[in-house]
């Protein structure tokens, strides 16, 4: 019966009982709902460290130290991170708390982690870099104890023969989660992004017949033309001059 095995598994997950190595067998729907967790975590850890962090400190100081600020947010998280991490796994181990050894940390984590994350933009339209930057290491806090003791926690609840599959869908929610947050977040960037470009544009253009005479606009579009050219040409030849 999975719901007698899951109520085994839970009670094991607490520290009641011992799990023999072939008992309980968990169900493939058990499995990926457990491991589900690492699709939300997946995502937003790399949604924040390739785009929404590196995105922010740009607009707070600017492109010339944007990698001086963007080094020293990320040396500071991972420090707090280095040290976070053994020390919830090892804490968790030794937990004797009622409600599951394991239980009590992924939840502060979590709830320190989701703080966090809510308390980017505040901190980023501050333009209070350090702030910004303490913001992260804890945000970075909630998300090293919680995943810590995820991890920990799924040998207690599968059987050691099935781990490989277990592995399997960590890996397959952990592609899904980075694939998904990232894509998401550049989406919503290029959509700002080309949002003011639009209106810009658009008003400039509106603009144009006021400032010109009607028998002139065609030496204007002529104009608008070559620097719409140049400005694409410069443009992509210097990205393609960074990317290598």
């Amino acid at each position: 019966n999975e719901m007698v095995a899951r109520h085994k598994r839970t009670k094991r997950s607490m520290g009641c009982v011992k799990k023999a190595d072939n008992e309980d067998n968990a169900s493939a729907f058990y499995m990926a709902l457990l491991a589900s967790y690492w699709f939300a975590s997946s995502g937003q850890t790399l949604a924040c460290s390739m785009l929404i962090i590196p995105y922010q400190i740009l607009k707070m100081v600017g492109l010339e130290r944007k990698g001086t600020y963007l080094g020293l947010t990320m040396l500071f998280s991972s420090i707090v991170t280095v040290i976070s991490g053994p020390l919830s796994g090892t804490l968790s181990d030794r937990s004797k708390l009622p409600f599951g050894r394991r239980r009590v940390f992924i939840l502060v984590g979590t709830l320190i982690n989701a703080a966090g994350l809510m308390m980017f933009q505040a901190a980023a339209e501050s333009k209070m870099i350090l702030v910004y930057m303490v913001i992260v290491a804890v945000q970075s806090l909630g998300t090293t104890v919680a995943t810590t003791v995820y991890q920990s926690m799924i040998p207690d609840l599968i059987p050691r023969s099935q781990m490989g599959m277990m592995s399997g869908w960590l890996g397959l929610f952990m592609f899904a989660g980075a694939l998904v947050g990232t894509g998401l977040v550049y989406m919503v960037i290029v959509a700002v992004q080309s949002l003011g470009t639009t209106v810009a544009t658009t008003v400039y253009q509106s603009m144009i017949p006021d400032l010109i005479p009607r028998s002139q606009m065609g030496m204007m579009s002529g104009w608008l033309g070559l620097f719409m050219f140049a400005g694409a040409l410069v443009g992509t030849g210097l990205v393609y001059m960074v990317i290598v």
